[in-house]
């Protein structure tokens, strides 16, 4: 859900403005940072670096805000 929220308004956007390649490259790039960035903090979650509520919901957090940020944007 938070990918899609992030992605929706990020692929509407790259649409208007650079083709349906650029938006779905953006949207494909993302996603991987999302995975890659999650899988960042669970580690540092699992080292006890930070505390395991944080690390579990630190990316979905960033992302979310991210795509409520360009869901304003967009209008």
């Amino acid at each position: 859900i938070i990918m899609v929220g992030f992605g929706m308004p990020l692929a509407l956007h790259m649409n208007r403005n650079g083709g349906l390649t650029l938006a779905l490259s953006l949207t494909l790039f993302c996603g991987f940072a999302y995975v890659i960035l999650h899988n960042f903090l669970l580690a540092l979650g699992h080292n006890g670096r930070l505390p395991p509520a944080v690390a579990a919901w630190a990316a979905n957090g960033l992302f979310g805000c991210g795509g409520l940020y360009l869901a304003v944007r967009l209008q």
